[in-house]
């Protein structure tokens, strides 16, 4: 799933020139995605009692601020290996997600199927 954790970024990322940047999402990422289902997949948030005008809000909000973060600690991984890399060792593949890779792409593949909220066990 699309998410940003600062807490889950690699420890490494920016002094290490050999690590991936992080994997940005397409330019439809806000209309696509059920925004409102937890990176882990099992928790929900329940906006129904929100209006589809706040709800279409919301979503665009959490769309850029997604895409902005992570275009900016790209930029500022650029920026490092552009300054303290040799250009044979600096790696600018844009690949990192921050979940399973498999379960990420089986996501890109599918995302209304796998962003399907769990039901409650209660």
């Amino acid at each position: 799933r699309w998410f940003f954790s600062k807490y889950q970024l690699p420890t490494d990322m920016l002094d290490n020139c050999s690590a991936p940047l992080l994997r940005l999402p397409p330019s439809d990422v806000g209309e696509d995605l059920d925004w409102y289902t937890y990176a882990n997949g099992h928790e929900h948030m329940d906006f129904s009692k929100h209006s589809m005008e706040e709800g279409d809000k919301k979503r665009k909000m959490n769309a850029y601020a997604l895409c902005t973060s992570l275009d900016r600690v790209n930029e500022v991984a650029r920026y490092m290996r552009d300054t303290y890399c040799s250009n044979d060792k600096a790696n600018y593949d844009e690949s990192y997600v921050f979940i399973d890779s498999e379960e990420f792409e089986t996501f890109i593949r599918n995302p209304a199927k796998a962003a399907k909220p769990a039901r409650d066990q209660g």
